[in-house]
């Protein structure tokens, strides 16, 4: 799609491909998404996917806050806890880094 394809909520700029391959990328790097008021003024999100065989996305769990009310790198590891425990209950043979 072109740049002009996509688009943001609110009052945020459409991202370009370019910017948004970007942050697909850090994402990636991260090995978890946010977001900061992107989906609702005032409210972030951290997500994290459940990965099965094949090492393709089962699910996910996304935890939202109030903007500056947590820190998502500790967000984000309760939350691989609690994938890894639901991986291993589910019989799959991955565990979430």
């Amino acid at each position: 799609p072109s740049g002009t394809a996509l688009s943001m909520r609110g009052d945020q700029p459409a991202m370009t491909l370019k910017e948004l391959k970007e942050e697909l990328r850090r994402t990636r790097e991260r090995g978890f998404a946010v977001e900061n008021q992107l989906v609702t003024p005032g409210l972030s999100s951290v997500a994290h996917a459940l990965i099965g065989p094949g090492d393709h996305p089962l699910g996910a769990i996304t935890l939202t806050h109030p903007c500056g009310d947590a820190d998502p790198e500790r967000l984000a590891e309760a939350i691989r806890r609690t994938l890894t425990t639901l991986s291993a209950r589910l019989g799959l043979p991955r565990s979430h880094p």
